[in-house]
């Protein structure tokens, strides 16, 4: 079997990395370009619609309540929160730190972001669970309604860093300065995010799913292809197996091979 390993994509720049260095490997480098040229583009004409906006209202990214751990700096996510002329109430964070209720009472963001990792209830659950809470009711996000929950594919747009990071953009863009947009974003976004935003392409790839190239493609490579980590646990914490491939697999013309990597694959590589 043979393994690419990317860039952990913690930036548009890296993701953009990553495509060119798909659509090489696949000999596909023509329609590599043209996707990264039509991200870049949509980024542009949010960034356009968003011209005139002079306040960056603080938002907190949440990928787990109890205990919270959230986006901080240094994260493909926060660079979307920035893109959609948000301000990261943990931006003097890196990574994803655990931090307290206390904090999160102390800098008192005007929007609550949460992803639904995990979660074994629904997304109107988590906002009444919210908003019943004896903490979290006293937040600014929940007494004002500015508390939005993502499931699913669109959960996805947060967690896996690809093509999809300009959805992530427009969304966050569209709630965060709905008044621009002319738009009201539902509360809960699930799988029908796509309806939210323009020109997405979202494609569900299969689950575990890695991507097969034979040793021609392997070859035409100029220099190595990534670095490698310790452990597959490892790869796969840090969503690098190709995963910015994932919703365009058709267009690429890579064959998803339902699969599990273990340490014996990795060693060999």
């Amino acid at each position: 079997m043979n393994a690419i390993v990317l860039n952990k994509g913690l930036s548009f720049a890296e993701v953009f990395k990553n495509i060119a260095m798909i659509g090489e490997i696949c000999w596909q480098d023509e329609n590599a370009t043209q996707l990264i040229d039509s991200m870049n583009d949509r980024l542009d004409e949010i960034q356009e619609t968003m011209f005139d906006v002079e306040e960056e209202p603080t938002l907190a990214f949440c990928v787990w309540l109890e205990p919270i751990f959230l986006s901080g700096n240094g994260t493909f996510v926060s660079e979307i929160m920035y893109k959609a002329m948000g301000e990261n109430a943990y931006d003097d964070m890196t990574s994803y730190p655990e931090i307290t209720m206390e904090s999160m009472l102390e800098r008192d963001p005007e929007y609550l972001f949460v992803t639904g990792m995990m979660m074994e209830t629904s997304g109107q659950a988590v906002l009444d669970m919210l908003k019943n809470h004896t903490l979290w009711s006293e937040t600014s996000a929940v007494q004002n309604d500015k508390v939005y929950v993502f499931v699913g594919q669109a959960e996805n747009l947060f967690n896996r860093p690809g093509p999809r990071m300009v959805d992530g953009v427009e969304l966050m863009a569209k709630i965060l300065h709905s008044d621009v947009f002319n738009v009201t974003i539902p509360y809960v976004l699930e799988n029908d995010y796509a309806d939210w935003v323009s020109g997405s392409a979202s494609f569900e790839a299969p689950s575990n799913a890695i991507f097969q190239v034979n040793n021609d493609h392997i070859n035409a490579l100029t220099g190595p292809a990534a670095n490698i980590f310790d452990t597959a646990s490892e790869y796969v914490a840090q969503g690098v197996i190709l995963l910015p491939a994932r919703p365009y697999l058709e267009q690429f013309g890579i064959e998803p091979l339902s699969s599990v990597i273990g340490d014996d694959h990795l060693k060999n590589l």
